[in-house]
């Protein structure tokens, strides 16, 4: 909920960010651990909560981000058919 409230108070300033959230216990504790080989290689970024011990490479972000913004754009030109697909489609 802190988390929430510090969005909402810098949205209102015009600040828009992204919180990498635990998917487990929802803390924004969250470390990245990407190293240089990270990088280099195919393997994604590396994150672990220093809450609940959490380790994973697939991070929940938590943003302000209006939902028009630039990236949402982008993710919803990547995944067309996921979007537009109803319950009505055929799997």
């Amino acid at each position: 909920m802190a988390v929430k409230t510090a969005l909402a108070k810098l949205k209102r300033r015009g600040i828009f960010v992204d919180f990498v959230i635990c998917p487990v216990c929802k803390s924004h504790r969250v470390v990245d651990l990407t190293t240089h080989f990270d990088i280099l290689a195919i393997f994604q970024p590396a994150y672990y909560c220093l809450d609940c011990g959490w380790f994973g490479r697939i991070a929940t972000i938590m943003t302000n981000r209006p939902e028009d913004d630039a990236v949402l754009k982008d993710l919803m030109r990547s995944f067309p058919a996921l979007i537009e697909r109803t319950d009505d489609d055929e799997v």
